[in-house]
């Protein structure tokens, strides 16, 4: 089935529906403007292929982080500075009027640990402070200072690492979808990717750019890829050192359900795609999501299908270096929905400011590898009620 985008209003009956709003809007979405923070980000090899930095993680995808819950949107680019990374985030939450608002952000603080034991800032080592000195496996939240973090609040982040950083990124994030009026639902795009990538969402949308010059082990030293290119990726021994630094982007629902995804990546890419939409529900013949690899905007001719029947499941090999290479290697393209189904949605609270409460609505669930078809796109263009102006 063909995606297809719906607004709600009464001006057209067909495409819009109008909420008509309350006498008293009483609590009503707000946000924060954004702000930024920028660290030290030493990523420097201290031996062959071992690099201070190797991964880190912004945003969860649990709705079960009791006061680490972001629950906004997440944007990372890879197009910074060498040697610092740049943190924005913007607040949001659901009041009765700005000065409560404003208290609750006062609550809200940009949490980065070398830690997996979550907890307040005043409890945490001083020595594993990321925005001091970024580390390995560092980790972004959001933290709120208080009993119990309000339902209905979270953060958009926006990240910016050195183009050079060719390790991993684990990316989370849920819905704000307690008010059915408001239903903010977290997207994430990350713009020209030079390493490893890896996203788990609920009912948003997703997009990975995957940068022209990136290699499919982006990790591997040069040397050692121009040894795997010349033996045309040969699996036999001691002719490609690269097979266990092969990269991988990753993007997966939670909590059975199904967003909008799409890759983009390098005509020249060696990519082992596969996309699935698990929802047990889809008939081919009646509603259904689709899977899509693509070279350009044209449907590759050699995607296999399984069964040939199911339009939502498809894998296919792009840019196959030869016979000697390991079939089914490459850098790994893997797109996995768990639900197929119309979904609301709204961006921002601009609706609510004007008195109006408009939801679109759209097939969520559809899943898109391909070969350039977001050639020029960046994260403002796609998304860009989450990107800082």
């Amino acid at each position: 089935m063909t995606p297809n985008v719906r607004l709600l209003a009464v001006a057209v009956p067909s495409l819009l529906v109008s909420c008509t709003p309350p006498a008293s809007l009483g609590a009503r979405p707000f946000q924060d403007e954004w702000e930024s923070v920028t660290a030290s980000f030493d990523y420097r090899e201290s031996m062959p292929n071992i690099w201070t930095i190797n991964t880190m993680s912004i945003g969860s995808s649990s709705v079960d982080e009791d006061n680490f819950n972001n629950r906004g949107d997440v944007v990372v680019s890879y197009t910074g500075e060498d040697g610092e990374i740049v943190i924005k985030m913007r607040r949001f939450v659901s009041a009765d009027s700005k000065e409560d608002a404003e208290s609750e952000f006062m609550r809200m603080h940009l949490w980065a640990y070398a830690s997996s034991n979550f907890g307040p800032i005043d409890n945490m080592d001083p020595a594993d402070n990321c925005l001091k000195e970024w580390k390995d496996s560092c980790n972004v939240r959001l933290w709120y200072d208080g009993m119990s973090q309000p339902v209905r609040s979270g953060t958009d982040f926006q990240v910016i690492l050195p183009a050079s950083y060719h390790h991993a990124v684990v990316i989370g994030t849920s819905d704000n979808d307690t008010e059915d009026t408001y239903l903010n639902r977290g997207d994430v795009c990350v713009e020209q990717s030079s390493g490893s990538v890896n996203v788990t969402l609920q009912y948003g949308e997703a997009y990975v750019i995957i940068a022209d010059d990136i290699t499919e082990a982006p990790t591997c030293a040069p040397a050692d890829l121009t040894t795997c290119d010349a033996s045309g990726w040969s699996s036999e021994p001691g002719m490609c050192p690269c097979y266990e630094r092969l990269g991988a982007v990753s993007v997966a629902n939670a909590d059975a359900t199904g967003a909008n995804m799409t890759v983009d990546f390098p005509k020249t890419l060696w990519v082992n795609a596969s996309a699935r939409n698990n929802d047990a529900d889809q008939n081919p013949a009646g509603y259904h999501c689709e899977a899509e690899l693509l070279q350009g905007s044209i449907p590759d001719a050699d995607v296999m299908r399984e069964p040939s029947s199911s339009a939502w499941i498809a894998g296919a090999a792009f840019n196959h270096p030869g016979p000697d290479a390991i079939s089914g290697a490459g850098f790994r393209v893997s797109l996995q929905a768990l639900d197929c189904s119309e979904v609301k949605y709204i961006d921002s609270p601009s609706a609510w400011e004007k008195g109006k409460v408009m939801l679109a609505e759209e097939s969520r669930g559809n899943l898109t590898a391909c070969e350039g078809c977001l050639t020029g796109k960046t994260c403002a263009d796609l998304v860009p009620h989450a990107v800082a102006n």
